[in-house]
């Protein structure tokens, strides 16, 4: 909750009346913070809360979990996934690759009305190298939320 909390300031420093209460505003009002960012403070490590505010946002809006594998990963161990965990996004890879221009910031408001809507998602395409990793039920996760190392 901390890191949503220091987006949620984050992004009231450029829209001082933002409240988080609507997932799609809030999708929106991340994707001009993170243009905004790019242009006033491009190596801003707070843009990683960026993140959490709009994985929490899917979960909200589609029904997805916060999950740790038991294993880390070379980009980490918390995500979220979607109920049959059969697609799960990367803690904060999207946000970090639009940050660095890698990715166009249009690909945080797309992603999230994919999932949202339920739509399906190719593995290629506009979605590469964002932070999705596909087929994920495999993995052994950590169970006990208390155990997951935020």
């Amino acid at each position: 909750e901390i890191r949503i909390a220091r987006a949620v300031a984050l992004i009231q420093d450029r829209e001082p009346d933002f409240v988080d209460a609507n997932p799609q505003e809030t999708v929106s009002q991340i994707v001009r913070t993170v243009e905004h960012l790019r242009e006033t403070n491009p190596k801003s490590r707070k843009a990683k809360d960026l993140a959490v505010l709009w994985q929490d946002c899917v979960c909200r809006e589609a029904g997805w979990d916060w999950v740790a594998w038991a294993e880390d990963f070379e980009d980490g161990n918390i995500a979220i996934a979607s109920p049959d965990k059969q697609l799960s996004c990367i803690h904060d890879t999207l946000i970090r690759h639009t940050m660095s221009g890698f990715q166009k910031t249009s690909i945080i408001r797309s992603l999230f009305h994919k999932i949202k809507s339920n739509q399906p998602i190719n593995s290629f395409g506009d979605f590469t190298s964002i932070g999705l990793i596909f087929s994920t039920s495999h993995l052994p996760y950590i169970e006990d939320s208390a155990q997951i190392p935020w």
